[in-house]
């Protein structure tokens, strides 16, 4: 797909190296918003993100990678990777077992997501509590580093735990 301007239309065309963005249309202005973990061919390799129709997000907003956000989503925080996130808010859903699976992650790594994401979101109260707890109870992998690295560098927070 291809990026098209042309005074104050954008469309996407097929073919473009630079389909991550996202395209929204304000009064006044035209915002393009660029997913994390989605670079163009020439950066590194495409991270795959799935998500139903209508989904919109929010500026600056960062999304993980391997996620899976469900329609008719606002995506106001950042979204961790590895995760399912549905709602209005936008909330934790689950871990993406099933796109992990089909993209050959191990049964063994999909269960340390797992239970990553439910020391986080399930077992503690707040996002700080829960990281504290990965952080001192849970083993240190490099799933686990990248995780914490993404809520950590997260400047508007992250999307909240099951409701």
């Amino acid at each position: 797909m291809f990026l098209q301007e042309a005074s104050n239309e954008t469309r996407l065309c097929k073919g473009s190296p630079v389909w991550p963005f996202i395209i929204l249309k304000g009064t006044d202005s035209l915002y393009k918003f660029r997913l994390w973990a989605q670079r163009p061919p020439t950066e590194q390799p495409r991270q795959p993100q799935m998500s139903e129709g209508k989904v919109a997000a929010q500026q600056f907003t960062h999304i993980g990678k391997h996620t899976f956000i469900g329609g008719a989503s606002l995506i106001r925080k950042n979204v961790p990777p590895y995760i399912k996130a549905a709602r209005e808010p936008l909330t934790f859903a689950g871990v993406n077992s099933i796109g992990l699976r089909r993209r050959g992650f191990e049964e063994e790594a999909i269960r340390e997501i797992e239970d990553l994401y439910r020391v986080l979101f399930i077992q503690n109260s707040n996002i700080s509590k829960g990281i504290k707890a990965i952080a001192e109870n849970m083993d240190k992998t490099e799933t686990r580093d990248e995780i914490l690295d993404f809520i950590n560098s997260a400047e508007k927070g992250i999307i909240r735990g099951m409701i």
